[in-house]
């Protein structure tokens, strides 16, 4: 396993660009002769694949700076060091491309208070939607579910993060939606934190607040938790794939953060527990994807799927109210209306169609050379230091990788 403490490790969010894509983790990510292998990124999502998983992007931009997750209509689940100032500004771009969303909604974000790039743990945070979801959620793991999470289980990764990334190329691929398959390395209760090995995929830059995604014993999947960051073997060396050089990807564990998201955001996140994790349903603890893979789905119909589970009884009896059709649609996105999921929403109604022809060019969002160096100096623990986001991302890469080997905990922007 790996030593928390020990490895170096890289932020999956870019200042300009955030995206968590997929990381290479485990053995040697180069072929015999000595090139990238082309299995960095994991599969290509189809249509309405993870629809709940969104690129998260500044106002009135088509590039994204990170991904996150629709876990009630109205909350997007992120991490912490994709947040600026308390209530930032994002577009939330939903669809397999943050380039030609289907639909963007503008939302206000918010980051865990206790959170420090310099530590371990609280990296977690959310976004309010400004208008709800039209979407079916995927609830956050809570109570006894979180009992199967355990070394050896399968968890799938999915964010609009780097296909590819070193300090020569910068970040290639971003703002797809990609797909990839994991397991459980270990569990950090002590930081609110696990961490997942990819057999040749996994997490990258732009990926940070994209989720881990289990599914419970009735066929229902729940989000484990958001990424953090990669953990590296050491500093990465010129033209070395910088995300396969991990011992793991570290999400942190957000069935141990819902008091503090239900009190932040005085939003209630799990209809079937209290902020405790003990069973508490109610009419809302229904209607969960049992599908959210599928692709035999249309945006034209915001990807809803009759697919979806009944009241759930995963940690106890259901909620009790003689109607599982109605605990059903509660949870789906239904008061959204025939208006959310018209073709009139294809477009959306935030600025992202006048930004949308630009989403391939990594240099002009993160070639700037006004930003700071800036890198974690501390050797307590990885966080990911927020920075201004016209903060040259690959300029930030390259000097962060350069004295990487001086110092125990090295974040990458």
């Amino acid at each position: 396993m790996a030593d928390m403490s020990a490895p170096p490790c890289a932020c999956l969010r870019t200042l300009s660009l955030l995206p968590v894509a997929l990381v290479f983790l485990g053995s040697p990510a180069f072929a015999d002769d000595g090139q990238p292998s082309p299995i960095f990124g994991g599969s290509e999502a189809q249509s309405c694949q993870w629809a709940a998983v969104v690129a998260l992007a500044d106002p009135g931009q088509a590039v994204p700076f990170c991904s996150g997750t629709v876990i009630t209509p109205s909350v997007v689940l992120t991490a912490a060091h994709c947040v600026g100032a308390p209530g930032a500004s994002a577009d939330v771009h939903f669809g397999e491309s943050a380039s030609a969303a289907a639909l963007t909604i503008g939302a206000q974000c918010f980051a865990h208070a206790e959170f420090s790039p310099s530590a371990s743990g609280n990296d977690v945070g959310y976004c309010i939607l400004d208008r709800p979801a039209p979407v079916q959620p995927i609830p956050l793991l809570a109570g006894c579910e979180a009992e199967a999470m355990a070394p050896g289980l399968s968890l799938t990764a999915v964010g609009f993060g780097a296909e590819t990334l070193t300090q020569r190329t910068g970040p290639v691929g971003h703002g797809i939606k990609r797909i990839a398959e994991m397991e459980v390395q270990s569990l950090q209760p002590e930081f609110s934190e696990f961490t997942l090995l990819g057999d040749g995929q996994g997490p990258c830059l732009i990926d940070s607040g994209g989720p881990a995604l289990v599914q419970v014993d009735d066929g229902s999947w729940r989000v484990a938790g958001p990424v953090s960051r990669v953990l590296l073997d050491g500093a990465p060396q010129p033209g070395q794939e910088i995300c396969s050089a991990g011992t793991g990807v570290v999400y942190t564990a957000g069935w141990q953060q819902l008091e503090w998201l239900e009190d932040d955001s005085a939003e209630d996140v799990t209809p079937c527990h209290d902020a405790d994790g003990v069973w508490a349903p109610t009419p809302l603890c229904g209607g969960f994807p049992l599908q959210p893979d599928a692709t035999d789905l249309v945006w034209a119909d915001a990807c809803n799927s009759a697919a979806i589970s009944g009241s759930s009884e995963t940690c106890g009896p259901p909620f009790d109210d003689g109607s599982e059709g109605s605990s059903s649609g509660g949870s789906s996105g239904s008061e959204t209306g025939d208006a959310e999921t018209g073709s009139a929403d294809t477009t959306g109604t935030d600025p992202a169609d006048a930004t949308t022809g630009s989403p391939d060019e990594p240099g002009g969002t993160g070639s700037d050379t006004d930003g700071q160096a800036g890198a974690d100096t501390s050797q307590d623990g990885c966080g990911c230091r927020h920075r201004p986001r016209s903060t040259p991302a690959m300029l930030l890469l390259l000097m962060a990788a350069g004295v990487g080997r001086r110092r125990q905990h090295q974040c990458i922007p």
